[in-house]
């Protein structure tokens, strides 16, 4: 009962925050606008799947919080855009769509590894790139939006460690061989 509580609260976040996104993607000039630009970077996902990742308890419940969010977030931002700003472009669409199951099967591929050293440097690493494509590809980094992605960044990073340190306490240790159990 209670994953089926928190997948309805990742439903209602993600319709939320997509159609908050699309908002403010067309607010004009204000704070809210850069909400729009840094929830519109690839960043963003990055981050959001990170936190899901990591504090999901099991892989089941990673696919089912991450669809959940990730897809009503999509979905929503994409009916905003077609219903009340009249704009709806379905090449961009299903890349969306695409992407949203390309970084589902990246999660689960990360699954057992998000509490090792080397996932913190494989997030620290993966945080410096897309920051920087965000930051050529999107908005330059004149506005500060890439102040957030490098704050947003340092936050995940403290929860990372948070869980990996928690596990160590725990001694939920996933009995991992060679070059993973050595960079614990």
């Amino acid at each position: 009962m209670k994953d089926k509580l928190k997948i309805l609260a990742m439903i209602i976040f993600g319709i939320i925050i997509g159609v908050f996104s699309k908002y403010c993607d067309t607010s004009g000039k204000t704070f809210s606008h850069y909400f729009g630009i840094l929830s519109s970077g690839i960043f963003f996902w990055f981050f959001i799947a990170i936190l899901i990742l990591c504090l999901s308890k099991t892989r089941k419940l990673f696919n089912l919080y991450y669809l959940s969010f990730m897809g009503s977030m999509l979905v929503s931002y994409y009916l905003y855009s077609k219903y009340v700003i009249g704009y709806y472009y379905s090449k961009i669409v299903w890349f969306w769509i695409i992407m949203l199951f390309i970084t589902t099967i990246i999660g689960n591929i990360f699954y057992n590894m998000r509490k090792t050293k080397l996932f913190r440097c494989l997030f620290i690493i993966g945080s410096i790139v897309l920051i920087i494509y965000d930051g050529i590809k999107l908005y330059g980094f004149g506005n500060g939006t890439f102040i957030i992605e490098i704050i947003l960044s340092i936050i995940g990073y403290i929860i990372i460690n948070k869980e990996s340190n928690k596990k160590n306490r725990d001694g939920n240790e996933n009995n991992e061989s060679g070059f993973f159990k050595k960079l614990k």
